[in-house]
């Protein structure tokens, strides 16, 4: 039986192949195993034979290969588990891997799986957020990795180039002012590379076709998600920034440092700005005022975003909150992470 074989896509208006050339892209936390073990007592309610490995690393390489996704990005990926299993099982089914391990002491990090035979790689780039250099507050060992890919079948695309940026920012509901400063830092790596050359800079969009996906560990209504979406706004709007993720007693996600947990900084109002257009993949709820969840809490705390020159063309639906509680702890036998699988078909027009 294949995993989440239950959730349809949800379905937008289809454009003719012709026009553009198409690529699914998949976003998804896998959950650590080793935070999983050393956090057992957040998945006390969950079958034990749920939580073992290999076996949980099968489901999830099952998970990966349901819909033969072009593009797999994936967070909390440990490294020893990415050279034993996810690097050789997705090299049979045609994809080739770039992967950026977060620093210190952790043994995680962020991957970017993709089709050799469909795209080859023009740039990649690491970014890590230990910059105590920048600012005071970067003391995280978080890191995202940035990917430029290029097409090699040939396509009616007035676009050329690809670029994909994937990240993991911190956990902790204080600390909205790291997770902006991450967010700032990774964002201003992305712009350097996806920047179009300087001749297009006076166009209406100035940068290569762009997404942004990963596990921010941020509420649709925070700073955090207001600021990628209309950075304009969330300036004008000097809020309180000292916001908290609304989570369930049942919440999953895991603090990877807790360093000045106690310790709450303002942000400063001249926050931060960046050029992107970004649109978000997943309305926030369904058509009843349900909230979607793709983790145990109460909202989305992962996204994908896209710019202009991209089209969406369809997505796999999440469960909302209701619909996850329902079902139970996660992981389970079908669920093999505590988050769920984000999905989007485009078109790169």
């Amino acid at each position: 039986m294949s995993v989440r074989h239950g959730i349809p896509d949800k379905r937008l208006d289809m454009v003719p192949r012709k026009l553009g050339f198409r690529f699914s892209l998949i976003s998804y936390n896998i959950l650590s195993q080793t935070l999983l073990n050393n956090h057992s007592h957040l998945y006390t309610n969950c079958n034990p034979k749920d939580l073992e490995w290999p076996g949980r690393g099968h489901r999830i390489i099952s998970e990966l290969l349901h819909d033969r996704a072009d593009i797999i990005c994936l967070q909390e990926v440990e490294s020893e588990h990415l050279q034993s299993l996810y690097r050789p099982r997705l090299a049979r089914y045609g994809y080739e891997c770039l992967y950026k391990k977060k620093t210190g002491y952790k043994i995680d990090g962020c991957a970017i799986f993709y089709r050799s035979k469909l795209f080859r790689v023009l740039e990649c780039k690491g970014v890590e957020f230990n910059r105590t250099d920048v600012s005071q507050i970067l003391n995280r060992d978080n890191v995202g990795i940035i990917a430029v890919l290029k097409p090699k079948v040939q396509t009616r695309s007035k676009s050329s180039q690809l670029v994909i940026a994937n990240t993991h920012l911190i956990f902790n509901p204080k600390r909205c002012d790291i997770k902006l400063a991450q967010l700032e830092l990774f964002l201003s790596e992305l712009n350097q590379i996806s920047l179009i050359d300087h001749e297009h800079i006076g166009a209406k969009c100035c940068h290569h076709p762009t997404i942004l996906c990963g596990d921010l560990n941020s509420a649709p209504d925070s700073g955090v998600s207001k600021f990628i979406i209309n950075p304009t706004a969330f300036r004008d709007g000097v809020e309180d920034r000292n916001e908290r993720l609304v989570v369930s007693d049942e919440d999953r996600c895991i603090e990877d440092s807790p360093r000045n947990d106690d310790v709450t900084e303002k942000i400063p109002v001249d926050a931060p700005n960046h050029s992107f257009m970004f649109k978000s993949v997943y309305p926030t709820q369904n058509k009843e005022g349900t909230p979607y969840v793709s983790t145990f809490s109460n909202c989305i705390v992962d996204y994908i975003f896209y710019t202009p020159k991209l089209r969406l063309e369809s997505y796999r639906e999440l469960l909302t909150v209701d619909e996850l509680r329902e079902i139970g702890p996660i992981p389970n036998s079908e669920f093999p992470s505590d988050h769920l699988t984000l999905e989007a078909k485009f078109t790169l027009e």
